[in-house]
C-alpha cells in the first residue's frame, strides 16, 4: 500500500512565469534540500513542502520525525497529525542522538526486512548545519531510505558552512533561493545565477542534477495554516496514531 501511495504522490516546487505550477514526483525528491539566505524565505519555503506531503497523505501514510527550533519552523508544524510526538530541539545533543539513532534502526530494520505495511517515513531537518557530526545515519538515509519508504526534507541557511558542501551531494532536489554570492550558489546549485533571484521567494530548482526555470515558491499565510493543521488533526483518532507510534518506534528499535 504504502509503495503505490508512494509511487503518486507529487510534491509541488513552486510556480512559474506562464503561472503553471512546477510538481516533482516522490522519487525526485526522496533527498529533498532547501537553502538560501534566510530571509529569501527557506523556511516558509520548507513549511509550505512539509504541509504539502502531510494533507496528501493521511497520518496512518505517513509519519514525520522533525529536528527543529520553534524559532524557525512555525510551532503549528508540532501540532501535525503526523508528527512523532513534537519538534526535537537541535540544541538538545541527547535528543538529536537518540533520534538519529532510532532513525538508523529503523531503516536498518526496514533494509532486513522490507516496508511491508509500515507508512512513510519522513525525516525533516530546519538546518542541516545544526547535526553537527550525525554520523552515517544521512548518507544511508539518503542512499538507501527512499527504497523502503523514508526520505528527507531538510534546509539550511548557512551556505558556507563546511558541512554543507560534505552533505549536498546527498539531496537529488535541491530548491535554492537567493544566496550571498557566486560561490555559494555554485556549491548548492551546481551553477552560478542564485545570487541574483529576487530577494524573497524565487527559487531555482535542481531536479536529479536538471536545472529547471526559476520559479515562484508558495508560501501559507498563518491563518491558513492553522485551519490546515486543525482539519489534518481531525482525520484520525489519536488513540490510533498513538498504537502506531508505538509499533514505529518501538523499543526494539531505538535501544542502544
Amino acid at each position: 500500500k504504502a509503495d503505490r501511495v508512494s509511487q503518486r504522490i507529487a510534491g509541488v516546487l513552486g510556480l512559474a512565469g506562464d503561472r503553471r505550477v512546477l510538481y516533482a514526483n516522490s522519487s525526485a525528491t526522496g533527498t529533498l534540500l532547501v537553502a538560501g539566505l534566510a530571509s529569501a524565505g527557506v523556511h516558509q519555503l520548507l513549511t509550505t513542502l512539509l504541509v504539502d506531503r502531510a494533507r496528501r497523505q493521511r497520518p496512518d501514510e505517513l509519519r514525520v520525525v522533525t529536528i527543529a527550533r520553534r524559532d524557525r519552523l512555525d510551532p503549528l508544524l508540532a501540532e501535525l497529525p503526523h508528527q512523532w510526538l513534537s519538534f526535537v530541539d537541535p540544541d538538545d545533543e541527547l535528543a538529536v542522538a537518540g533520534t538519529l539513532n532510532v532513525l538508523r534502526r529503523h531503516l536498518e530494520h526496514r533494509l532486513q526486512h522490507g516496508q511491508g505495511d509500515s507508512p512513510e517515513l519522513l525525516f525533516v531537518v530546519d538546518e542541516l548545519t545544526d547535526l553537527g557530526e550525525p554520523g552515517p545515519v544521512l548518507d544511508l538515509l539518503a542512499r538507501h531510505g527512499p527504497t523502503v519508504g523514508m526520505s528527507l526534507l531538510a534546509a539550511t541557511t548557512r551556505m558556507d558552512d563546511a558541512s554543507v558542501e560534505r552533505w549536498v551531494g546527498l539531496f537529488g532536489t535541491r530548491l535554492v533561493l537567493r544566496t550571498p554570492d557566486e560561490a555559494s550558489s555554485a556549491r548548492l546549485l551546481g551553477d552560478t545565477g542564485a545570487e541574483d533571484l529576487d530577494a524573497v521567494g524565487q527559487l531555482w530548482p535542481n531536479v536529479q542534477g536538471r536545472l529547471f526555470h526559476r520559479v515562484r515558491g508558495f508560501r501559507i499565510p498563518p491563518l491558513h495554516l492553522a485551519d490546515l493543521v486543525e482539519r489534518m488533526r481531525d482525520r484520525l483518532p489519536s488513540t490510533t496514531l498513538a498504537v502506531e507510534d508505538e509499533a514505529l518506534f518501538g523499543t526494539d528499535l531505538s535501544e542502544d
